[in-house]
């Protein structure tokens, strides 16, 4: 093992420490910040938001809340509650992610389900899956509508349709050298979880 070295900059460069003025700005107007949520031992009613979304057809931020197993919406022009859902199949929804066609997808990591909003019913309702899932922590909708899920607990992330069926690229090509079988696995270079 080499020893450290420091590293001085060139003589020809300025230095600046110590300060003889402070440059930090003065006189700045207050900004009217509103606290919206708070979250852990801070909130009355135990609100964790975790993952969010923003759904501007209706226009509303929905989150999540891991401590009311609950997603809650809230109005993007006053940051008032306007709906609450929940399923007695909720255990910890934990993240949200939008098509581009506008529908709406949670992933819950206990009940390790996904759910699309039933917009008809105004309620999140669970979606056929061919695969399954140990504590997805993430969550995403590709361009073309695929669901992709950071499925934690399986190390790997996964690639369905919107309907739930595993996606397997077409091609030899398309195939990411980290890929194993039908679903893509994520480890670092020592075989260790990313």
């Amino acid at each position: 093992m080499s020893p450290r070295r420091r590293l001085h900059p060139p003589s020809s460069c300025p230095t600046y420490w110590p300060l003889e003025e402070n440059l930090l700005p003065i006189g700045l107007p207050e900004l009217p910040l509103q606290m919206m949520w708070a979250a852990g031992s801070c909130a009355e009613d135990g609100f964790q938001p975790c993952g969010v979304v923003l759904w501007p057809e209706r226009n509303q931020l929905l989150a999540t809340d891991l401590g009311n197993a609950r997603v809650v919406a809230y109005d993007l022009t006053n940051g008032e509650v306007v709906a609450t859902y929940t399923d007695e199949s909720f255990v910890e929804p934990f993240d949200l992610g939008r098509s581009l066609l506008g529908s709406v997808y949670l992933v819950d990591a206990v009940a390790q389900q996904i759910y699309r909003m039933d917009e008809e019913a105004d309620a999140f309702s669970p979606i056929a899956q061919e695969t399954s899932f140990y504590r997805p922590r993430g969550f995403g909708v590709s361009a073309d509508g695929s669901l992709v899920v950071a499925d934690t607990g399986g190390a790997r992330v996964v690639v369905l349709s919107d309907q739930g069926a595993v996606r397997v690229p077409n091609t030899a090509d398309q195939i990411p050298p980290w890929a194993a079988d039908s679903l893509w696995t994520l480890l670092q270079p020592n075989g260790g979880c990313g």
